[in-house]
Order: C-alpha cells, then sequence, then structure tokens
C-alpha cells in the first residue's frame, strides 16, 4: 500500500509542480540480501532484505561543476529497510545527502552513480542479555554509506523509469562494540517524476570555464575514538598526521600518494584484556598509501589503501583502508571525514583539518 502511494505521488508531483526550477522526487523499491561478510553474520540471515528509499533531488546548472559533468545533481536520500529479521536487528532508518554524477548521456537514457554519507538507525542493537548475537551492530545510531549506479529511461517529458544496484553500509565506527558492521547489497526499481519539461543534459548558454588540472601538496591532522572491550564505554584516542600528493588527472578524478603517522593510545587496552599478550606495543605506526579521488567542485569523494611500513602491533595485518570525503572550506583550509577500517573490519571514524600548500 506504501510503495503505490507514493508511486502516485511521484506522478502528481511532476504534472503539478512548478517549472521554475529543475528538481525531482524518485520513489525506489530495493530487494536483496544482509551480506554474511564475517563468520558472525550468518546468525543474523533469516529472510530477505526489502528496502524502499524516497530522494528528493536538484539538478546543479550554470556552474563549473554542469561543464565537466553534464548536469549533475545533489539530492537528499530517506530511505527504510525491513532485513528480513524482526527479533534481531528490526528495521533500519536512514537519511543521507548525495552526489549523482552521470558517465552516460542521452536523451531518452543515461547511467547514474550515487554517493551518499549519513546517518541511520538499526531498531535492535547488540544487547549482552537480550539481543547477544547481535554482533553488527553495537549501537542503534550509525553512519551510513549509501552507493548506487542507475540505468535511467525516460518514458515521457517528466517521468522516468530507472532500474540498478546499490549498496548500503551502516557502522558506529568501533564507538561502541560489537561492530561487525552492516551490508546490504540490493537491486532496484525506481520512478523518477521530474519538476519541469526541459532537457536534463543541456549545455550552458554562458559556460564557467574550469581550472587546469593541477599537482597540489597537503597536510592533515585527524582525530578518532573507539571503544576495545564490550560494553565498557571507555573510548580511547587516535592520532594520525598525514601528508599527500596529488596528481590531478582531469577535471574530475585525481590519483595521490602519501605517508602516514600513526599514535593509537588503545594498544595498552588490548594488552590488559588479553592475557594471552605478554608484551607491551608501541602506540606508534607509519604506513604508506595510494588514493583515488572523484572531485566534485568543493567536494572531493576518496578511497584509499595503505601499508604499514613500522607496525609493532601486527594484529591487523599488514593494510589499511580509507573511505572519506574532503571538503573546500577556504582557498587553503580543508574539512576532511572518512572511515578508517582493515579490510571489512573497521576501526573507527576519522575526522580533521586539512592544509593546501601548493
Amino acid at each position: 500500500m506504501l510503495l503505490r502511494n507514493l508511486f502516485i505521488l511521484v506522478f502528481l508531483v511532476s504534472f503539478f509542480a512548478p517549472k521554475a526550477q529543475q528538481y525531482s522526487i524518485e520513489t525506489k523499491a530495493q530487494f536483496g540480501v544482509l551480506l554474511a561478510h564475517r563468520p558472525n553474520i550468518k546468525q543474523l540471515l533469516k529472510g530477505h532484505t526489502k528496502a524502499f528509499t524516497v530522494n528528493f533531488e536538484k539538478t546543479i546548472l550554470n556552474s563549473s561543476i554542469n561543464n565537466v559533468y553534464n548536469a549533475p545533481s545533489v539530492g537528499l536520500s530517506l530511505y527504510f529497510a525491513d532485513l528480513g529479521n524482526p527479533n534481531q536487528i528490526g528495521n533500519v532508518y536512514g537519511i543521507y545527502p548525495y552526489i549523482n554524477t552521470h558517465f552516460i548521456t542521452r536523451e531518452k537514457i543515461w547511467w547514474d552513480n550515487q554517493v551518499g554519507f549519513g546517518f541511520g538507525w538499526i531498531e535492535k542493537p547488540f544487547d549482552p542479555i537480550d539481543n547477544y548475537q547481535n554482533l553488527a551492530a553495537g549501537s542503534s545510531f550509525n553512519l551510513m554509506v549509501g552507493l548506487k549506479t542507475d540505468f535511467n529511461f525516460k518514458l515521457t517529458k517528466k517521468i522516468v523509469l530507472n532500474t540498478g544496484f546499490e549498496f548500503t553500509h551502516l557502522s558506529n565506527g568501533a564507538i561502541r562494540l560489537p561492530n561487525l558492521g552492516l551490508n546490504i547489497p540490493t537491486i532496484s526499481l525506481g520512478l523518477v517524476g521530474k519538476f519541469t519539461d526541459e532537457p536534463r543534459f543541456k549545455k550552458d548558454a554562458n559556460p564557467v570555464k574550469v581550472g587546469k588540472p593541477e599537482n597540489t601538496l597537503f597536510t592533515y591532522f585527524q582525530y578518532g575514538v573507539r571503544e576495545i572491550e564490550v560494553g565498557s564505554g571507555n573510548l580511547f584516542s587516535s592520532y594520525n598526521l598525514s601528508t599527500e600528493f596529488y596528481f590531478n588527472r582531469s577535471k574530475k578524478f585525481a590519483l595521490s600518494t602519501g605517508l602516514d603517522g600513526f599514535y593509537k593510545t588503545y594498544f595498552d587496552e588490548v594488552t590488559r584484556i588479553d592475557t594471552s599478550v605478554t608484551k607491551t606495543f608501541s602506540p606508534i605506526q607509519l604506513g604508506v598509501f595510494g588514493a583515488a579521488h572523484q572531485i566534485f567542485g568543493p567536494i572531493d569523494l576518496y578511497v584509499s589503501m595503505g601499508y604499514y611500513f613500522v607496525d609493532d602491533y601486527k594484529k591487523n595485518k599488514a593494510f589499511y583502508h580509507r573511505l572519506g570525503s574532503k571538503i573546500k572550506l577556504s582557498q587553503r583550509i580543508y574539512a576532511n571525514f572518512n572511515i578508517y577500517s582493515h579490510f571489512a573490519k573497521a576501526d573507527h571514524f576519522q575526522i580533521g583539518l586539512g592544509y593546501k600548500f601548493i
């Protein structure tokens, strides 16, 4: 009933909304499974995932970003999912802003790719007595990452049908343990109602020039906290100083490489909890990393992989990863946020500030 009513809403909005701006509303149904990325997650697989999203979107026109991406868009996504396990997980709710870019643009058919970061709420998190089998979520409140790729088919001037693949991740960054996280791959079918019948992909009459690619040196200071012992409530700090050199290969993408220095205060706590460990670990780790970036005006979305060449701890193996975003605050100052992990295991969230030298 809810799905039918929201699809009707798309049609009503598309025919009666004002035409002054390139706004749209999308309703999307999704079907999939909860991914058992760790053996301890398998016990939570009770049924299929049924999800629903409503997206409110605005196309970006008359800017340098439009010239590079050909009518990209930004929006806000409202997310609901039934993961098929009402007793141990319950429903999942989420909200996140996103960026939508296009890689194939024809008047009747186009291909979208979307990246979003926001917040999610898991109805039934871990409880040591009543819900001890839910090792995926130690808290109800989580950060949320939404990725999607869609093929769109224009049915009328204002109605678009799309289908694609989506991937949703929820984690609290080990602020509350356990935190194996939820990974939800789905296939989707959606309808988009546009508030205007003008062509979606339209060149600017007065295009803004885009600057030439440049090589850039940054330094960042980042901070994060995490819990080590389940239920203790004690948070331990991690400090990170990074130097990163960008190779801006194009107006859309960049590659970078850099050095990391970590100071982690929780290694002593690991030694205290695990009585089989007889030595103390140096809190210092050094690493080298490489990253790929998608540049979207003042926003830089990136994924990176690093290697510890100095690591006394060694329990997380040799490689580490980040998925995050940098946001330009001024000509030289940048804010940075990312999920710092070891493969599929989130270690903690990092937030920080960066400075652009060249």
